[in-house]
C-alpha cells in the first residue's frame, strides 16, 4: 500500500511539472499577448507556434486599420500588435504590394541588427474594401548575434569545400541572419551553381544549402 501511494505521489510530482502544467515565463507571456489579440479580436482564428513561438497566422479578421493604403494599413497593424507577431526586435521591409483577384497582398521581409533575415516574411490580405483580413508570419523569436570571427573570403572557401561546388564568383556573398528555434545566427549567403551555401558566421560552419539562388 505504502508503494502504491509512493508512486501516485512520484506521478503527481511529474505530472505537474511537465510542459502541460508549468510553462517558462516566455511562454506565459507569449499566451498573455496572444489572448489580448483574440480579446480585440474575437472572430479572429489564430493558428499559434510552438511554446513561446509568436503568432503564425490570425485569419477570419475583418479590420480596418489606420491608413489610406494597404501598405500603410498593414505597418499601422503590425506596430499595434509587434510583440504579438514577435517584430519588437524585428524591422520590417516592404518587399511587394499585389492585387489580384479583388485582393491585395502586402509582403514584408525582415531584418534585424540591420541584416537581412533569410526567407522569413510577414504577409497581409486585404479585400477589396480595404478590410484586412489575414496575418501570415514564420517569424521566430529573436537572440542576440554572436560575434563573426568569419570573413567573406573564407565563408567562400569553406562554401566550396563543404559543397564541392566551385564559387562562379567570389564577390556573390552576403551577410545575413537566419532563424531558427535556437534563435538568431549571423551568415553568409555564399551563391554557388543553382544554390546558396549558409554558412555560420562565428564557426565556419555550412548551417544548410537553399535551392534557389538568394536574392
Amino acid at each position: 500500500m505504502n508503494r502504491l501511494l509512493s508512486g501516485l505521489t512520484l506521478l503527481g510530482a511529474l505530472l505537474l511539472s511537465s510542459p502541460s502544467y508549468s510553462q517558462s515565463p516566455a511562454v506565459e507571456r507569449m499566451q498573455a499577448l496572444q489572448d489580448a489579440f483574440h480579446d480585440a479580436h474575437p472572430s479572429a482564428r489564430l493558428d499559434r507556434g510552438q511554446g513561446a513561438d509568436p503568432l503564425a497566422i490570425a485569419s477570419r479578421l475583418k479590420v480596418y486599420a489606420e491608413g489610406d493604403s494597404p501598405l500603410a494599413q498593414s505597418r499601422s497593424f503590425l506596430k499595434r500588435w509587434s510583440e504579438v507577431f514577435g517584430l519588437d526586435s524585428i524591422t520590417l521591409v516592404h518587399a511587394e504590394t499585389v492585387t489580384m483577384k479583388g485582393r491585395a497582398f502586402v509582403r514584408f521581409d525582415l531584418s534585424y541588427k540591420g541584416l537581412p533575415v533569410v526567407g522569413r516574411q510577414v504577409v497581409l490580405t486585404f479585400d477589396d474594401a480595404g478590410a484586412l483580413l489575414r496575418v501570415t508570419s514564420d517569424v521566430l523569436p529573436t537572440t542576440p548575434l554572436a560575434a563573426r570571427l568569419v570573413d567573406a573570403e573564407e565563408a567562400v572557401e569553406r562554401a566550396e569545400l563543404h559543397t564541392g561546388l566551385t564559387a562562379r564568383d567570389s564577390k556573390l556573398v552576403n551577410e545575413a541572419v537566419q532563424l531558427d528555434r535556437q534563435g538568431a545566427t549571423r551568415v553568409w549567403l555564399v551563391q554557388l551553381p543553382g544554390r546558396t551555401a549558409v554558412i555560420d558566421a562565428h564557426d565556419g560552419s555550412l548551417r544548410n544549402t537553399r535551392t534557389a539562388v538568394h536574392r
